[in-house]
């Protein structure tokens, strides 16, 4: 995952093993990017399970589920860390199954209203929409999206 134009964050764990992390990071470094690699706990599957960037300066974390190194490595690097408020909302609802548009600016699943309470109080603008559908298959937006482009502004 990206935390800046020249610095990344590998998460390894279920999905990526270490020598899968030392590949990417090969890749990266060659781009001239720092790269910061995690150990995730036993249970995360993938990063973006655990950890949403919202701005160059603010991420949202799933307490327990991303590792307090890494929490300390986004602060290290600048960042402010918000933690999702209600662990409920975030199993049964995908709270942080979001998708960053634009600087502190999210689409979200609809019906997370402890969670939207949180990112509205930290500047957020949150859009809401309906992902009932694709919650059956145990995903949310962030499952459907992929990076089309990225401007530095």
């Amino acid at each position: 995952m990206w935390l800046g134009h020249n610095r990344a964050i590998i998460g390894t764990g279920l999905r990526t093993n270490t020598a899968g992390a030392k590949q990417a990071s090969s890749v990266l470094r060659e781009m001239g990017s720092e790269v910061i690699t995690i150990r995730m706990p036993p249970e995360v599957m993938h990063l973006m399970g655990v950890l949403r960037i919202v701005d160059k300066d603010l991420a949202v974390v799933w307490p327990d589920r991303f590792p307090a190194s890494g929490v300390e490595t986004l602060k290290e690097h600048g960042y402010t860390v918000a933690f999702l408020p209600d662990i409920n909302e975030g199993l049964n609802s995908h709270a942080l199954n979001f998708v960053t548009v634009r600087p502190r600016e999210i689409v979200m699943p609809a019906g997370n209203p402890v969670s939207q309470d949180l990112y509205e109080r930290l500047g957020i603008t949150c859009h809401t929409v309906e992902v009932d559908e694709i919650q059956k298959a145990a995903g949310s937006i962030g499952c459907l999206t992929g990076v089309l482009y990225r401007r530095e502004e």
